[in-house]
């Protein structure tokens, strides 16, 4: 049986319930060998508004994951001289873990702007994204701000899974978020 990896970026300036409690109930969802929290140095696309120092950022992410079994915090991109792209930070982890089955977990207001993410269809040809809901970006509103391939035929309340544009036969059935 492959391992179940998944990748959780952001800014986590500061890191919250909000992060963690959807990437908890995804974890019990679908299972996950293990979660990686991955805080981004240098997030390509917040604006300039100061972040806290990304060293803070990191040991917030990993003071907080730290009761769970299965979650780590990374320092992929913690100290990356320019600003880096989750395709690259997905690359890196399909070549430490090249028999594991990989996650990506974005927010459902992430995922609304991924049309504009660095070679966004490498991305998710490469994993299986799991989309957590966010209140304000659901529903009609991220359909259409979606590129089409990625809409599934239907959403599931909270939580979707997705690769390629087609939803993750899981067996999620609950509120995520």
């Amino acid at each position: 049986m492959t391992r179940r990896i998944a990748i959780y970026g952001g800014s986590f300036d500061p890191f919250h319930l909000g992060h963690l409690v959807p990437v908890v109930r995804a974890q019990e969802t679908f299972h996950f060998e293990s979660v990686y929290f991955v805080p981004a140095g240098s997030p390509p696309h917040r604006d300039a508004a100061p972040l806290t120092p990304v060293t803070h950022r990191l040991a917030m992410v990993a003071m907080a994951t730290l009761p769970y079994e299965n979650f780590f915090t990374s320092d992929d991109e913690v100290f990356a001289p320019q600003p880096t792209f989750s395709v690259e930070t997905v690359r890196r982890f399909r070549e430490r873990m090249p028999d594991g089955t990989l996650y990506f977990i974005l927010g459902s207001d992430s995922f609304s702007q991924i049309a504009g993410w660095e070679k966004w269809e490498e991305l998710v040809d490469s994993v299986h994204l799991v989309v957590l809901h966010r209140a304000h970006m659901w529903d009609t509103e991220l359909e259409e701000r979606v590129p089409k391939r990625l809409i599934p035929t239907r959403f599931r309340a909270g939580c979707a899974g997705f690769r390629g544009g087609l939803l993750d036969r899981l067996g999620h059935t609950g509120r995520i978020g």
